[in-house]
């Protein structure tokens, strides 16, 4: 697979580390150790103030780099060591104090966890019906503390930059009872005033920003409250240094120099300095390094290359298996890890269930060991019979917990089975049965389905999980297993890298009927090691957001079973301690998703606990990163790609409708712009339950299940998981999406779905924007020669049911009339050639303007029905049976003429 954008990270702070553990563990960095200075962020200020400053207090001088001594109600008149409020307000434009609305660090959570611990309501204050924001005076810029809330002239400045530290320092006032002010500046503005003014400040070392400063002592960081969102102490913590996972193997000098590279407090301090004098860092570097030889060349590797070992006579030796190399020496891996091969470098920790003993080159299943120990127990029953079944019995007892215990793929709680839960998703996770392991010879074939395996040597045992609809035969290098589908078994084998598969229909009846292969169809595959993935094609990795799969990855195609379907992939991982995973990758026209789970997407996209980072561009056309906080009203469908769907089912070469949904045949395909927000989405989303599942309006839905139509399921959630809809951003595989697509719009996900006979219905979301782009006038055309339904829908409601209101009506009918669909866009250029060229096969452009010009005039007119129904029912009150109603539509775009 592709190599990482950067091998090397030699200051990680928390944060990082945080970040680090959050990464699919087939791309997670792995430590080189720490530095011998620390890395903190706290509350500054000059060291010259700390010195001169403390008024006194009766007989008590509180000193300025303790904590305590801002508690107002024992220091009342402490801010007089500090400039006022005013004075720091004076000295800065409105544009270098940031509006507290726009404070990006005060989200949701922070603020929830102000308020759970402090309990000051009045320092936050609603944004809206349902989002808060810290409440703020001086024209919502200023946040200020209960203890000077009355008498901002007694606050003490508080100033920061891009909002850090904020909901520390909000909740560390109210704790301790500090007068602060908190003001969120420009970065130049925060400098400029915490060098030359009486404030505090929020600042990090190492950094050149500032010199002469000192910190003020905090109580000792107490992790666990900081993690529950407690911010009572101080933080500080360890800089660690971080590698490229294969950078060992690749380059071990490089891996060596960066584990042995280490900097002390001074000299990181006097290298902070330098550059605060404007000084180039790397002169700074250069400066050193020519001085400190005596320093940096400890740093080096020794007289033999990594993985050998310097010998008497002056030679060097490759270091044996179960040994790596330290500074020109072999010493054993200790016990707990392995390295199976020669001239190694690194020690690789066992798999979780799995041993080892010092300088071992593999390790052992700990449940072979306990097999291994009951046969030597055995053996020795006939010196000490009663002693032995004694032993015996502990032992069994022992065994039992340990079986109790075990490890498997269906248990999501343990380590293997949340791996497996990870790449198959809960709902074929929770159907995965235990292992029946069925004696049978190497040459025979069919049911009943299991394996006997005979242990060779120390081969390790590994499970084989087959999480696909169809039944499998794994031919392996030593015998060969059959597996049921969703079912796993346990199997030991030297090799599991090149081997072949058989598909067969399931020997028990699908669970549903197009989870079958063709009549008596067998599907045969052969692997091989050059066959193994960690990224998709070239071509669909070559964007700015390129994938790497969480483990190497197989993907074949299967065969048409002549029956007019597609019956997808077949892919299989490798997962820890030599696991092998068979899944089913469903073909596009089954990966409809039930309207809860789909909603469940768009409230997750909204709701996401993180601040994504989403590139935009301004009104000027230049190109800008925009900030979206949980709950955020603009996150579209960009956004949750980058931020969602990628990191989480992308990297698992999974669309989010397979992974993480019932999928199943679609009844509704949604037309949507990528640009539109969520936010509008879900609320299209939820008139279109309403009025096709919850409370249908189609009048043949009342002809088909009779007079008690609305009393019929259709309110049920069962209705709600059986109605399935197709939208691209979470049925697309988002890793493969060139593929997916393909060279020719005809054969595109798209057109395969509108063209099933059980998707009913196109609906458009947000029809303004979609007719300035070729996807959804492609999408129209083709639902126009489908023959299907199409429902225009705004947030406000579908057009055709009557929900949407006039003056939206009369908007889009003036953006019809001026329409012309051979204007609109494509981000892709590739895209746009297919698309036009399937245009001109359908009748061209002018044929489209027409039929989209019919669409919607038919749908306005609909629309327009229901009101000319109430008018005429108002018009005869009395005598409503008398008057001639306009009649209404037998259906969706079926009006009765």
């Amino acid at each position: 697979g592709a190599g990482p954008r950067a091998h090397v990270l030699l200051e990680g702070w928390r944060a990082a580390v945080s970040a680090a553990d959050d990464i699919p563990e087939a791309m997670r960095p792995v430590s080189a150790g720490v530095l011998d200075y620390l890395g903190f962020e706290s509350v500054f200020l000059q060291s010259d103030l700390v010195r001169t400053g403390s008024v006194s207090e009766g007989q008590c001088t509180p000193p300025l780099d303790f904590y305590r001594s801002y508690n107002f109600s024992v220091f009342p008149t402490i801010a007089a060591n500090f400039d006022n409020l005013s004075s720091v307000l004076g000295n800065l434009s409105s544009e270098q104090v940031i509006p507290c609305k726009d404070w990006q660090s005060t989200s949701p959570t922070e603020l929830r966890n102000y308020l759970e611990h402090t309990g000051d309501e009045e320092g936050v204050v609603f944004r809206n019906a349902t989002a808060r924001m810290p409440n703020c005076s001086d024209d919502g810029r200023v946040w200020l503390s209960p203890s000077c809330r009355g008498t901002p002239e007694r606050c003490i400045p508080f100033v920061t930059q891009s909002s850090y530290y904020i909901p520390e320092v909000m909740q560390q006032s109210v704790f301790w009872q500090q007068p602060i002010a908190v003001m969120d500046l420009t970065p130049d503005a925060w400098v400029r005033v915490g060098s030359n003014m009486s404030v505090l400040l929020q600042w990090w070392v190492p950094d050149k920003a500032f010199v002469g400063m000192q910190a003020i002592t905090m109580p000792s960081p107490d992790k666990e409250e900081r993690d529950d969102g407690l911010y009572r102490t101080g933080q500080y913590g360890d800089l660690h240094k971080y590698v490229w996972r294969g950078l060992a193997g690749v380059a071990p000098e490089a891996h060596h120099l960066v584990q042995s590279f280490s900097l002390n407090v001074r000299a990181m301090n006097g290298f902070m300095a330098e550059m605060h004098d404007q000084r180039d860092a790397s002169d700074v570097a250069c400066d050193w390094v020519r001085r400190s030889s005596q320093k940096w060349s400890k740093w080096l590797p020794g007289p033999c290359n990594p993985g050998t070992e310097l010998l008497q006579n002056g030679s060097c030796r490759e270091c044996e298996a179960g040994f790596v190399s330290n500074q020109s020496t072999c010493v054993p891996c200790p016990a707990g890890t392995m390295n199976p091969t020669r001239a190694g470098t690194v020690c690789l920790q066992c798999a979780t269930g799995w041993s080892s003993a010092e300088g071992s080159s593999a390790c052992y299943l700990e449940e072979e060991s306990a097999n291994q120990a009951w046969e030597f127990l055995t053996i020795a029953a006939s010196a000490a019979l009663v002693v032995s079944l004694l032993t015996l019995a502990v032992c069994a007892a022992r065994m039992h917990v340990r079986t109790a215990k075990l490890d498997r793929p269906d248990i999501g709680e343990m380590p293997i089975g949340s791996w497996v839960l990870k790449w198959v998703g809960p709902h074929v996770h929770e159907r995965l049965t235990a292992p029946q392991v069925v004696s049978r010879s190497r040459s025979s074939f069919g049911s009943p389905m299991g394996a006997s395996w005979r242990l060779r040597g120390n081969a390790p045992g590994f499970w084989i999980v087959n999480a696909s609809p169809f039944a499998v035969r794994f031919i392996l290098a030593d015998s060969d297993v059959d597996l049921d589908a969703e079912s796993f078994t346990k199997a030991f084998c030297t090799n599991v890298s090149e081997f072949q598969i058989q598909l067969f229909s399931n020997a028990k009846k699908p669970r549903r009927e197009w989870e079958r292969l063709g009549e008596k169809q067998v599907v045969k595959f052969i692997t091989k090691e050059t066959d193994w993935q960690y990224t998709p094609t070239a071509q669909d990795n070559s964007g700015i957001n390129p994938v790497m799969y969480e483990s190497s990855v197989v993907r074949m195609s299967l065969p048409d079973p002549g029956d007019g379907r597609c019956l997808g992939h077949i892919k299989m991982t490798r997962g820890p301690g030599g696991l092998l995973l068979l899944m089913w990758s469903p073909p596009h026209t089954l990966r409809g998703v039930p309207f809860p789970e789909f909603e469940r997407f768009l409230n997750e996209v909204i709701d996401f606990p993180e601040t994504w980072e989403c590139p935009d561009v301004d009104g000027g056309g230049r190109a800008v990163v925009v900030h979206k906080r949980p709950g955020s009203s603009k996150r579209n469908m960009y956004d949750a790609c980058q931020h969602l769907v990628l990191k989480k089912v992308a990297c698992l070469d999974a669309s989010y409708a397979e992974l993480c949904t019932d999928y199943g045949p679609p009844k509704l395909f949604i037309s949507h712009v990528w640009r539109e927000t969520a936010y509008n989405t879900r609320s299209a989303v939820a008139k279109l339950k309403e009025a096709l599942i919850t409370r249908p309006w189609d009048t043949r839905l009342t002809r088909k299940w009779g007079s008690k139509a609305q009393s019929f399921s259709h309110d049920s959630l069962d209705a709600q998981f059986d109605y399935r809809v197709w939208f691209c951003t979470v049925c697309n595989n988002q890793s493969r999406i060139k593929e997916e697509l393909g060279q020719d719009v005809q054969y595109s996900p798209f057109a395969q779905v509108l063209s099933l006979p059980s998707c009913q219905r196109v609906a458009l979301i947000s029809p303004f924007l979609a007719l300035e782009r070729k996807w959804c006038n492609y999408e129209f055309c083709a639902a126009k020669h489908a023959n299907k339904t199409v429902l225009m829908v705004t947030s406000e409601g579908i057009v055709q049911a009557g929900q949407v209101a006039p003056k939206t009506l009369d908007k889009l009918s003036r953006k019809i009339v001026a329409f012309n669909c051979e204007r609109s866009t494509c981000t892709s250029p590739e895209d746009e050639a297919l698309i036009n060229e399937a245009i001109q096969r359908m009748g061209g452009y002018s044929a489209l303007n027409t039929e989209l010009t019919q669409i919607f005039h038919q749908a306005i007119d609909e629309a327009h029905a229901w009101a000319k129904k109430a008018l005429d029912r108002i018009q005869c009150p009395d005598d409503s049976d008398s008057c001639a109603e306009s009649p209404l539509h037998e259906g969706v775009g079926h009006r009765q003429k």
